[in-house]
């Protein structure tokens, strides 16, 4: 991490909210989720960007404001007319003349638009885009809803994200840091998700785990044969599964896939040897190279 991160403080300015800088030793910064997720690029959206950045506690589940879906709609149709897209100078003058100057209903709207797969915060090289998909709006252009890959990325931690793990994993999968700020309260709300009491990590509760983990059951097929490359096989299959396999679920899962379970227990010894896997409480097997490390 850097000597110095990089925080914004919050100033209310006309209809709108202007974003200051402050460089904070990071000793001083309480690197929470939250926080992290509000932390990011100046020039992304910087109007919009500045709506999702809500004081201590805003970004709760008991702070979702309710909406008519009227204007949920009359944004969309008011961003359509854009090309069905919305960057930062274009924001500042269409939306309060569209009739949406109030702040906190447009942060509530591009919540709802991300939550669904409506939408998407894209940064580009000098600005960020919210691009509709739906609607008057073409669809396409953009890889999988953000609320699926980011829950996806959660259950394939092991249901918990801390925000050390995830400002690398969020960026690798392309995902919008303030797509995830937004939909946070929505999420907690519909109970897939809770933050910890310091707010450093999110978890999924286990329903939403098993809905978004992976499932032994849909492997169908590795590309690496269990037979011929047992070292090759399992460790794909791991990286499938989550990264962790218990001993009980290796003794039926593992032959299923076409393992030689007797030869692979005998494997295993080697692959601890070589740091490829760790075992944990009740003999779970970690992968702990790739995308697992």
């Amino acid at each position: 991490m850097r000597a110095n991160t990089i925080g914004y403080c919050r100033r209310y300015v006309g209809s709108g909210f202007q974003l200051s800088l402050v460089v904070t030793p990071v000793r001083r910064v309480c690197c929470r989720i939250q926080d992290l997720l509000a932390a990011r690029s100046l020039n992304v959206l910087v109007w919009m960007t500045a709506i999702l950045i809500t004081a201590t506690g805003a970004s709760t589940a008991q702070d979702i404001r309710e909406l008519e879906p009227d204007r949920i709609e009359e944004f969309v149709a008011l961003v359509a007319k854009n090309e069905c897209r919305i960057a930062n100078e274009a924001a500042e003058i269409l939306l309060p003349a569209g009739g949406f100057s109030d702040t906190d209903e447009v942060r509530a709207i591009m919540a709802q638009l991300l939550y669904h797969g409506r939408a998407r915060l894209v940064e580009t090289e000098s600005d960020g885009v919210l691009i509709i998909f739906d609607g008057p709006c073409p669809a396409g252009g953009h890889d999988a809803d953000p609320k699926t890959a980011f829950l996806e990325i959660i259950a394939e931690n092991g249901c918990s994200l801390t925000s050390t793990e995830g400002r690398a994993m969020l960026e690798d999968a392309g995902i919008h840091i303030q797509e995830v700020r937004a939909m946070l309260p929505l999420l907690q709300n519909d109970g897939t998700l809770s933050l910890s009491d310091d707010s450093e990590t999110v978890m999924l509760t286990d329903e939403a785990c098993n809905d978004y983990g992976p499932n032994p059951e849909v492997v169908t097929d590795l590309v690496n044969d269990p037979v011929t490359k047992p070292r090759e096989a399992l460790i794909e299959y791991l990286e499938i599964v989550g990264c962790e396999l218990t001993y009980e679920d290796a003794k039926t899962d593992l032959p299923a896939m076409g393992f030689d379970f007797d030869k692979l227990e005998k494997d295993v010894q080697d692959y601890l040897a070589q740091g490829i896997v760790t075992v944990g409480p009740d003999e779970t097997l970690i992968l702990t190279i790739g995308r697992c490390s």
